[in-house]
């Protein structure tokens, strides 16, 4: 913190001086000054300290695998959520995936534009498996 001082300051100096009781009159100069403070101590970790938790989906939760108290690291898993309706989502993208891909094999005979038409669908199902694959993977 730096503040100046200045002006001019009079001090009333009891008995001082010329002794009429006045004081004595002194210019004061300006000038910076500092404050600072040193101390010594240890960072301890707050007892109690809470950390929220969070999830990137919802869900029921299967499993715990940690405690109130208990010590984690970053990336641990610390539950587990139930998968049946990920699972479920899962199988009906593959489901989906085997149809268009019997429906290509029926159209293989049909006029180029249609094959096109197949195989744009086919590649559009097999993305949206992977990603709910891929979803299921990094929620179970």
């Amino acid at each position: 913190m730096r503040n100046s001082v200045g002006g001019l300051l009079l001090v009333a100096a009891c008995g001082a001086g010329s002794g009429n009781g006045l004081g004595e009159s002194v210019l004061v100069s300006r000038r910076d000054f500092s404050v600072s403070v040193s101390a010594l101590g240890a960072v301890k970790p707050q007892i109690g300290a809470e950390v929220r938790v969070g999830s990137r989906i919802s869900g029921q939760v299967r499993r715990l695998r940690a405690n109130i108290g208990d010590s984690v690291k970053r990336g641990q898993v610390i539950a587990e959520l139930v998968t049946e309706d990920l699972d479920a989502i899962v199988g009906e993208r593959k489901a989906e995936l085997d149809l268009a891909a019997a429906e290509l094999a029926e159209l293989e005979g049909a006029a180029p534009r249609d094959l096109a038409q197949a195989d744009a669908l086919v590649t559009q199902r097999e993305a949206t498996a992977r990603l709910a694959a891929l979803n299921w993977e990094r929620h179970s």
